[in-house]
């Protein structure tokens, strides 16, 4: 009998649990029109949605988070409606006279334990190659570059070696970073901040 008795009260909290998950919900983040990828997020641009708890993996930004999406780029087109997920949302968009640029690194071009917010000088420890193709005695000392890491992302293609580094730079200084990023020999330095 008081197997029974457990058995009974064992099935209720199992009841009670599973339909209390199922029955739990929160408020999350949709785009209330069509977003254009690059598209810079403004208040305007969300209305709510209530999904399950239990969304399957997908990372959902939940309401209370909505100020870390303002002023951030979407990294995909997004249609009207659709709920919003960590994958669509880019880096912060560049403020007037910056530019961001994704740089390559390999192992020993950037410290291993680079994040976003990060300060860095961008050195370019190539060297000068002659028209023969031969490599010039020349050292290859330029300039470092200051930057700020806006993302440490993985390649897309798994069989390529290291992290793509995104960085924000003067605007004067792309083409400088843009060259030493094509050549593979853009090295990244920590730095403390400025000031």
């Amino acid at each position: 009998m008081a197997l029974g008795v457990l058995l009974v009260v064992g099935s209720a909290l199992t009841f009670y649990a599973i339909s209390n998950r199922l029955s739990a919900h929160r408020q999350i983040l949709a785009v209330s029109h069509a977003i254009s990828a690059g598209q810079v997020f403004g208040t305007g641009d969300f209305t709510l949605v209530t999904v399950s708890v239990d969304t399957g993996g997908l990372r959902f930004i939940s309401q209370a988070d909505e100020s870390t999406v303002i002023g951030r780029q979407a990294a995909v087109p997004i249609p009207a409606g659709a709920p919003l997920v960590q994958e669509e949302v880019g880096p912060p968009a560049p403020a007037s006279g910056l530019a961001t640029i994704g740089v390559l690194c390999k192992p020993g071009q950037y410290p291993p334990s680079l994040a976003a917010g990060d300060h860095v000088e961008v050195i370019n420890a190539g060297a000068p190659t002659g028209l023969s193709g031969g490599t010039s005695s020349a050292s290859a000392t330029a300039t470092p570059i200051a930057a700020v890491v806006t993302a440490v992302d993985a390649p897309t293609d798994t069989a390529t070696n290291g992290q793509v580094v995104s960085l924000q730079v003067s605007a004067d200084d792309v083409a400088a970073v843009a060259r030493a990023a094509a050549a593979g020999t853009a090295s990244l330095v920590l730095v403390a901040p400025a000031g």
